[in-house]
């Protein structure tokens, strides 16, 4: 936490006034980061062939994943061990299927 609080320029108190754990701000980054849900709910109202849909979902997909700030498979690690922590990241998963 102390790392963190000195990249944002913050005292570690004040970091810990918002966030308890390192795991909270990571769940606070993906709640901000809704954006591929949100397209997903844009293609299923567009019309269309579903391989011109297929492909600007995985375009859209690998976009994000290469601009992501974090990297995605600790998400899922910490997202998996800590399903409680998490259980917004995995309703947006169920949600996405």
């Amino acid at each position: 936490m102390s790392d963190i609080a000195r990249a944002a320029g913050l005292q570690q108190s004040s970091l810990y006034y918002w966030f308890r754990r390192k795991e909270m701000i990571l769940q606070a980054t993906l709640e901000v980061n809704r954006l591929p849900v949100e397209f997903l709910e844009t293609l299923r109202t567009e019309e269309g062939p579903a391989a011109l849909q297929l492909y600007r979902l995985l375009r859209f997909d690998t976009y994000q994943l290469c601009m992501s700030p974090f990297d995605v498979n600790e998400v899922e690690r910490q997202a998996e061990q800590q399903r409680d922590v998490f259980a917004g990241y995995w309703e947006d998963n169920q949600t996405a299927l």
